[in-house]
């Protein structure tokens, strides 16, 4: 007889209610099989689950219900994605990403699910305007088991992640905010009005004084220099067609689950200790070998030494004491110390992709016209927290000062809680949020996100495609994790001045950085479907 096995795991911005980065899956289950289909490939299982927000949103006048169109309106969505692992051999074997059908998904009622060509995941989310918590209970979605060549006789187990997400939706938009910030985009020599996206065409940047599309160096190794003519090709997402993009960066919680879905080999990559059986239990594994103590609130520890070649358990642990993944530990911060190698690796798992600089400029701006040095809440005003109250390391961590909305240098020894500045108290707006146009949280600040670059030919042949759940190979237009040649850093963070974090400052647009750094982070995105 066919045994069902169902595990629950709460994934990605798990938190009590109301908190600004509170996603929650649970109640995963695997229900019957559907084998009438003559073909095993097409052999499905639907996955049941419960998924819960807080802060949704479908703005008023958007065409949500129905489909994803460009109706100039905005929502969050959640992206859902599942894993599983087939008991072989008297033992549970590695975790491969689901092939989820395009059709027979179920909707629980004020939801919607929209499912992209490759059947890598979905996004869920509301059917019409409104805001506040979903609560979305008994959605389902239908696994292909037999096109990932599990049998019906297989005993297996699953696991559902999910990540939240913003709809940037397909309209023109400027990048460059009038020369004023470093390196950016400017029309000419003399023209220092901002570039024009108003479509997916290829663009060529010229060398004229004015009506173009002006490239402004930093003079970075790798990057052209000011002036130069190059084209960057029709495939390269410039940010005028809809995406998706993380509302938040991903959250230590979110690295520690992606390292526990991992083999021990797997585990060692993205990480910066070497793991062995008989080192690296109880100390911190982001940082460097064997390291001691928290650096830079990075919390990533590795658990108890497990049997020989199995994986490792990781937890968080912001109080060093050695138990892992208490309510204080940490891991709602911002994962930091994360190389554009370990980028590649967790947008391939995830099937997501990394995103442009322009999409950057997009999804911090909108469709307005720049503002002098402005960040990206749409000001130039910025109040830089120094502390944070007394919920330290847990879900409810907030700046001790309710007008702080940015985190740079002269702030904490290390990022906040991912969402932090998106209180509830004091008249909240998109200035006290530090919220893009769109609800994008934290692109001023905190931790630089790596971006494409369009500065060199390597940045420029990115098509934006999406990773396959598997971290066999990347797709092969995607900046090369062994060297990085092709991304660089926009948006500012920790250790750096509060002028690095302007919407089109380029400082290190164009920048290689390859290591893990205290102060850099993940953010991914999604083609719309």
């Amino acid at each position: 007889m066919f045994k069902t096995f169902w595990l629950v795991l709460v994934l990605f911005f798990v938190a009590a209610p109301a908190r600004a980065n509170d996603m929650a899956i649970s109640a995963v289950a695997l229900l019957a099989q559907d084998t009438s289909n003559a073909f095993l490939t097409n052999h499905t299982r639907d996955i049941e689950f419960t998924v819960a927000w807080s802060n949704s949103w479908c703005m008023a006048g958007a065409a949500c219900a129905g489909a994803v169109t460009n109706a100039g309106g905005n929502w969050d969505a959640v992206w859902v994605f599942a894993k599983y692992a087939v008991y072989t051999n008297g033992a549970w074997g590695v975790w491969n990403h689901c092939t989820l059908s395009t059709t027979g998904h179920t909707e629980p009622a004020g939801s919607q699910i929209v499912t992209p060509s490759d059947g890598k995941g979905v996004f869920i989310y509301r059917d019409g305007a409104g805001s506040g918590t979903n609560t979305f209970t008994n959605a389902a979605i239908r696994w292909r088991y037999g096109a990932d060549n599990v049998s019906d006789r297989d005993l297996v187990k699953v696991q559902v992640f999910g990540v939240e997400m913003v709809y940037i939706p397909q309209e023109s938009f400027y990048a460059g905010d009038l020369a004023t910030s470093t390196a950016s985009f400017k029309q000419g020599t003399a023209d220092t009005d901002p570039w024009v996206i108003s479509s997916e065409d290829a663009i060529t940047t010229t060398n004229t004084a004015s009506d173009g599309y002006y490239y402004v160096s930093n003079s970075r190794t790798g990057e052209v220099a000011s002036g130069e003519v190059f084209t960057i090709l029709a495939d390269f997402p410039k940010g005028y067609n809809d995406f998706y993009i993380m509302k938040y960066e991903l959250s230590q919680g979110q690295w520690r689950d992606f390292l526990n879905t991992l083999t021990q080999a797997q585990q060692d990559t993205y990480t910066a200790a070497t793991l062995t059986d008989e080192d690296d239990a109880n100390t911190y594994v982001m940082v460097a070998e064997d390291q001691a103590t928290v650096s830079y609130r990075q919390t990533i520890k590795a658990g108890a030494n497990p049997a020989d070649g199995m994986p490792y358990t990781f937890g968080c642990d912001l109080d060093d004491n050695d138990t892992l993944d208490e309510a204080a530990d940490g891991e709602w911060i911002a994962m930091n110390y994360v190389s554009w190698g370990d980028l590649v690796g967790v947008a391939d798992w995830a099937a997501l992709r990394p995103f442009t600089e322009l999409e950057f400029e997009k999804a911090a701006r909108g469709p307005l016209w720049p503002v002098a040095r402005e960040y990206a809440w749409g000001s130039t005003s910025s109040d830089n927290t120094a502390a944070v109250d007394g919920n330290v390391g847990m879900s409810s961590e907030l700046p001790s000062v309710a007008t702080d909305n940015v985190l740079v240098s002269a702030g904490l020894a290390g990022p906040v809680r991912c969402g932090a500045f998106a209180r509830s108290t004091g008249g909240l707006t998109r200035t006290l949020a530090g919220a893009s146009y769109y609800g994008v949280m934290e692109l001023s600040g905190n931790l630089w996100d790596r971006t494409v670059t369009v500065g060199n030919a390597t940045g420029c042949a990115f098509t934006g495609l999406h990773g396959d759940g598997s971290l066999a190979s990347a797709p092969a237009a995607w900046p090369l994790a062994s060297n990085a040649t092709g991304a660089g850093l926009r948006g500012g963070g920790l250790s750096d001045t509060i002028t690095q974090t302007r919407v089109s400052g380029r400082f290190w647009a164009g920048y290689s950085s390859l290591g893990r750094v205290a102060s850099i982070g993940v953010r991914l995105a999604r083609t719309a479907p």
